[in-house]
């Protein structure tokens, strides 16, 4: 059996598979539900791999059957160096293109253009810090995040199960940390798409927190089921048009 802290092991889960999380968190999360000091249990519902051509780096993305918000394990390698994260999106970020955001106002998410009155949201750099305000005992703090060394890196994204437009979709990765949130303390930025035209691709954004490997089991299914017809999610079909 491969060993949990192995690219091959990671590589190898399938859609379906069992995941329980027994991290701080997790045990918080379950002590919040009654249901006792035991952290919580998951199944994959799909798997994102973004690589990149030159294999630096692999991000694999599993979603996670969770009814209350999407919730992500993401397993970051490197070589063979493998790093386990688990992510949340939070309710106050609403996806979209760059375009969209934009206009509603997200600013902070770029570098200010060299003349803010005549430029295109796919020109747009992306920023060293994000300040983002979080409740910490009933009071509101601005927490600065910072872009971590490696800046922003590119990938290539497939799913399992398949998605249908999506497949090798050029995905930025974009990662920041910060000192002054214990609780979530890592920002993943990711964008799908924008090749074409001058909207840019979809972003979203996920707050979370490394975990290590003592504090995951893995089920992985023997063969992988067979795909379910079911409709697709709304950001999918966005995620489409920006890909085109």
């Amino acid at each position: 059996m491969t060993a949990v802290d192995k690219p091959e092991f990671w590589r190898s889960i399938r859609p379906g598979s069992s995941i329980s999380l027994t991290d701080r968190l997790a045990i918080e999360d379950s002590m919040e539900r009654d249901e006792g000091v035991k952290g919580r249990d998951y199944v994959i519902e799909r798997i994102r791999d973004i690589h990149q051509d030159e294999n630096f780096a692999q991000w694999l993305m599993f979603k996670l059957d969770n009814p209350d918000q999407e919730l992500w394990l993401m397993a970051k390698i490197v070589d063979q160096h493998v790093k386990l994260l688990v992510y949340y999106e939070p309710e106050e970020f609403h996806p979209g293109d760059r375009k969209d955001l934009l206009n509603r106002g997200d600013y902070w998410l770029f570098d200010e253009p060299d003349n803010p009155d005549d430029f295109f949201p796919d020109e747009l750099n992306y920023t060293n810090e994000i300040v983002w305000t979080i409740e910490i005992d009933t009071v509101d703090h601005d927490v600065a995040y910072r872009m971590k060394g490696q800046r922003v890196l590119y990938g290539l994204s497939t799913h399992r199960p398949k998605m249908e437009g999506l497949e090798g979709a050029m995905t930025a990765v974009v990662e920041y940390t910060t000192k002054d949130d214990k609780k979530n303390p890592e920002l993943l930025i990711l964008e799908m798409g924008g090749e074409t035209g001058n909207r840019g691709g979809f972003i979203t954004a996920m707050f979370g927190i490394e975990i290590g490997f003592s504090e995951i089991e893995v089920l992985n299914l023997l063969q992988e089921p067979p795909a379910k017809d079911k409709k697709p999610p709304l950001w999918s079909k966005i995620i489409k048009k920006v890909t085109k």
